[in-house]
């Protein structure tokens, strides 16, 4: 929410600021500066509720109606790494479900 609440759209010309990382330099501009609706908290908490619930239909759908075997789950607050490789062995292994090996194959 810090970094979108403060945005600042200035209508005259289009410029989208933040009140603290990047503030209006001009006095004047300052003055008419808007808020936009999406950036108010109350709007950013509807979309993310929106998405989360859409999320989890989602995730439900794939998981039990679907594409059970290949779907995981990863956590994408982990360092960049853990999650590259979590993603990675997950592909990998769903590969080798899908594509038997040439060994695999002749059996």
């Amino acid at each position: 929410m810090d970094s979108v609440e403060p945005r600042r759209w200035d209508p005259t010309t289009g410029e989208i600021y933040h009140l603290k990382l990047r503030p209006c330099p001009d006095r004047v501009a300052r003055a008419r500066l808007l808020q936009m609706p999406q950036d108010t908290s109350d709007s950013v908490r509807a979309e993310h509720d929106l998405f989360s619930s859409n999320a989890a239909d989602l995730k439900n759908f794939f998981m039990h109606e679907l594409l059970e075997d290949i779907v995981f789950e990863v956590d994408a607050n982990w360092p960049d790494e853990a999650v590259f490789e979590s993603v990675q062995a997950a592909v990998l292994k769903s590969a080798k479900m899908k594509f038997p090996t040439v060994d695999e194959s002749r059996q």
